[in-house]
Order: structure tokens, then sequence, then C-alpha cells
């Protein structure tokens, strides 16, 4: 998918995405802010699942980077809240409401479980570091 398919257009012109960052440690957080920056829109970032889940609902990103493990129940919990708060809103809203955004899982984890528990079909990709 090129970049033109992701960000949304506004007078002819092709935005970056919006991205979302979320890790628990904030060392992590500023390196892949510090390496995006430039590349595409980072519009914040969080530490734990309720500070992610407030900012993504003021943010509206349009991929959110997750971290697999982190408190409040980790990347599958936050995806499960996204969701749940996306359908809630369709339900309730005459209006369409905003696109529900893509998650992109991070993780120093290789483990196969660490990838199905995040996965459920939700997931654009699966990284692992190779530190």
């Amino acid at each position: 998918m090129s970049q033109a398919e992701i960000g949304p257009r506004q007078g002819g012109q092709v935005n970056p995405p919006r991205v979302f960052v979320v890790d628990d440690h904030p060392l992590v957080r500023s390196g892949v802010r510090s390496e995006l920056e430039g590349r595409v829109d980072v519009v914040g970032t969080a530490g734990d699942v309720d500070e992610a889940m407030a900012g993504i609902t003021a943010t509206r990103p349009d991929v959110v980077l997750v971290d697999v493990h982190m408190p409040g129940g980790g990347g599958a919990e936050l995806i499960r809240r996204v969701l749940a708060a996306a359908d809630t809103a369709a339900a309730s809203e005459p209006v369409p409401a905003a696109p529900v955004p893509r998650f992109l899982a991070l993780s120093v984890s290789d483990a196969a479980e660490d990838v199905i528990a995040v996965g459920g079909g939700f997931l654009v990709a699966f990284l692992v570091s190779l530190v």
C-alpha cells in the first residue's frame, strides 16, 4: 500500500499518515518518534492502555504502533478497546465515525503466543526487535 493510499487528501495533496505510538518505555517512545518524524505525522504517544485510549480518541490516527506487553493489558487489550469503542460509536452516530486505525505491533518478544494474542486478524504486521 502506498503512502498515497493511507493519508487523507486535502486540497489535492496527500497528507502523511497520522501515527500514534504506544509503549511503556519512554526511551522506546522517544526513539520511535524520532525515527518517524519527517516521514509521518506523529500525533501522540502513550505509556499504557488507558493513556493510549484517551490519546487515540482525541487524535484519531491512521496507524497505531502498539507495544505487545505494557501496563493495563497490553496491545491486545488496547486493540479490543479501540474496536469496541468504534462499534459503540457506529451504533449511536447517525453520521459515520472516523475510520478505525490500523495497528502495528512492536515487541522484543519472538514468542508465537505473543503474535497470536495480539493478532486476531487486526494487525497490519508484527515487528520483532533485533536487539
